[in-house]
């Protein structure tokens, strides 16, 4: 078990029925200790137990495509092309239902600016917070392929994005590990790490 703060150590001498019923947050923590030096780019595994290997081998031996297969894409794979589509191209083409377009503007900056249509700048950090990522329609696409968009929540027109501010992003619980038919496991803990009162008799 963690030495850390958030694990909470008495929870140890109370039962599961106790801490289920009168604690709301999580309490527990476990660490994973490294038995010798990991060399540079060498790769580490963890092993989730017997049961979830056999579990896994089952599934990929019986695996077959599902219906979905064919409507679900990647926001990855959507990243990976050179140009966004418009929402008017999109009425002829559009995206799958699982993803979204969000563009990466400094709402702070364009703030400063008293005109309703505002030049998109690249900040100091831009792509480095998620804040500034922001769902967005792609109104136009020039000849040099840099984008205006209008946001929800956000008065201002943004003109001049190029490729690399505008991105796709999955909707909450629409990625592929919410599939239907996605591999679920629980990863197996040895019994004896558990307290004896925490045990089924």
């Amino acid at each position: 078990w963690s030495d850390r703060n958030h694990h909470k150590f008495e929870w140890k001498n109370r039962t599961v029925e106790d801490i289920l019923l009168n604690e709301t947050h999580p309490g527990l923590m476990l660490e994973f200790v490294a038995a010798r030096d990991i060399d540079v780019g060498e790769e580490i595994f963890i092993n989730y137990g017997k049961g979830w290997e056999e579990a896994w081998n089952k599934y990929v031996k019986d695996w077959e495509p599902h219906p979905y297969d064919k409507s679900y894409v990647s926001p990855s794979t959507l990243n990976e092309h050179p140009t966004v589509l418009t929402s008017k191209e999109q009425e002829n083409y559009p995206y799958p239902e699982n993803v979204f377009i969000s563009c990466y503007v400094d709402f702070e900056a364009a703030e400063r600016y008293s005109r309703s249509i505002y030049k998109w700048i690249e900040t100091e950090g831009l792509f480095d917070r998620q804040t500034n990522s922001h769902p967005c329609e792609i109104i136009s696409r020039d000849a040099l392929g840099f984008y205006t968009a209008k946001f929800e929540f956000f008065t201002k027109i943004v003109y001049g994005l190029p490729r690399k501010a505008v991105e796709f992003s999955h909707y909450p619980y629409a990625s592929d590990q919410f599939l239907p038919y996605a591999f679920r496991h629980e990863m197996e803990i040895p019994d004896e790490i558990f307290p004896e009162k925490w045990m089924d008799k």
